[in-house]
């Protein structure tokens, strides 16, 4: 990793670190090394001069260019330094030499300084009232659920919700925009399910109801294109841009990969999870990792009400690894984890290593009462859930700040329940 340093006479710089923001870090909270332990031929009263400059409150610092200048050039013959070196004090042009480069590093730091107390811009908050969907997918652990698969996603820069919904013509997809109140109809999306993003962002994925792989310019203005037109009506309808370029496929039993245009590529080796199925299995969920074209998916043996479990796909060793038994729908977060469901319900966290693909620590609840499968992740960290209303708390309003504070506007106001509302 490359160091990034004021390089001083001394040797070193008074604070250095791995990136920028921890030099920043240090100069903010720890004290600057002493330039004994650099060069142990420094004066002490240049060390103590230097040292003085660099004091965290200004209190502490010595109080004009003139002081410090003076404390440069206090004379003095000779000065003992590590307890046994005896020495005459440089000249004046070798302590200006060795010490111009900590002036500096003290200048660069009270700005610093004065750029953390520079208030933030203000940034307009934009309140609305979103409806998204009138007909939801079922729970896939519902046995009742008669499709499978996503209902929503967001844009990878968080600018956009694209969900499928059914209207007066049948289901395709809806786009809300963040900066408008209604959604609309997305053309040539007819029968469209379990939409996703290409890694850029240009494209929108998604599945039909009768088995077709299809994309749309995400930006509009254009049609659909079919990239894989099938012929096999399932009930699971999932696919995944993957990082390399290529797309993976839900095909029920088992999942196929094909290029952007539809070229056949080898498909992904899924015998692992089968197996582990008892033979019958179906893919319920596909997610990208940003790394080549692995990805995470959902196995569910016979039913997805019976059970489930998250898998890795690792592309480099051709095979399937189980990850998260019990959990259903997972995705990657940049800040190292997987995210994920459980058949219970709730959301939950795990430390996750892209490298080795592998899960590295136990898990962390998030979020209560999240629907099973019934959440999507943008690579800008927007999130969008459902929750289940039957263990949800009652209604309450709230003020809520900008660093997620929520503090109850009148404490006494609460909501009325449905038997109490017919009673009035």
């Amino acid at each position: 990793m490359p160091q990034f340093r004021l390089v001083v006479d001394a040797g070193d710089a008074p604070s250095i670190g791995g990136s920028v923001q921890a030099i920043v870090a240090k100069v903010l909270s720890e004290k600057p090394t002493p330039l004994h332990t650099l060069r142990d031929t420094v004066p002490e009263h240049i060390e103590t001069a230097v040292l003085t400059a660099l004091a965290k409150l200004p209190a502490d610092r010595l109080a004009s260019a003139a002081e410090f200048a003076s404390a440069l050039g206090a004379a003095q013959q000779s000065t003992t330094i590590s307890g046994a070196r005896r020495r005459a004090a440089p000249s004046a042009r070798s302590r200006l030499m060795r010490v111009l480069p900590w002036a500096v590093a003290v200048m660069l730091g009270a700005l610093l300084l004065w750029q953390r107390r520079v208030p933030a811009a203000t940034v307009t908050t934009s309140r609305q009232r979103v409806v998204l969907w009138k007909y939801g997918f079922a729970s896939p652990v519902n046995p009742r659920a008669t499709r499978h698969g996503y209902q929503v996603a967001i844009a990878p820069d968080g600018s956009a919700i694209i969900y499928s919904d059914s209207g007066a013509s049948g289901r395709m997809l809806m786009r809300k925009a963040r900066n408008a109140a209604e959604a609309t109809p997305i053309p040539g999306t007819e029968q469209g399910v379990s939409p996703s993003f290409s890694p850029d962002g240009k494209w929108i994925l998604f599945s039909t109801q009768t088995g077709d792989l299809r994309k749309v310019p995400s930006a509009g203005g254009g049609g659909a294109v079919t990239i894989v037109e099938s012929k096999v009506m399932t009930a699971f309808n999932s696919s995944a841009w993957l990082s390399d370029g290529s797309i993976v496929q839900s095909m029920g039993p088992g999942a196929q990969r094909v290029t952007a245009d539809g070229a056949p590529l080898r498909a992904p080796n899924l015998a692992a999870a089968s197996a582990n199925a008892g033979g019958q299995n179906d893919v319920l969920s596909l997610t990208a990792l940003p790394k080549g074209n692995a990805f995470l998916f959902t196995v569910c043996p016979s039913s997805c009400a019976v059970g489930s479990s998250v898998w890795v796909n690792d592309a480099a060793g051709d095979s399937a690894r189980l990850l998260l038994p019990q959990a259903i729908g997972g995705w990657y977060a940049s800040t190292g984890h997987v995210v994920y469901t459980r058949r219970e319900g709730g959301l939950y966290a795990v430390p996750f290593d892209i490298s080795s693909l592998q899960v590295t620590g136990g898990p962390v609840a998030l979020i209560d009462g999240v629907v099973p499968n019934l959440f999507a992740l943008s690579p800008s960290e927007a999130a969008l859930y459902t929750i289940d209303q039957a263990n949800a708390v009652p209604s309450s309003l709230v003020w809520v700040s900008r660093d997620g504070r929520a503090e109850p506007v009148d404490s006494a106001w609460r909501a009325l329940t449905v038997s109490e509302l017919r009673g009035r």
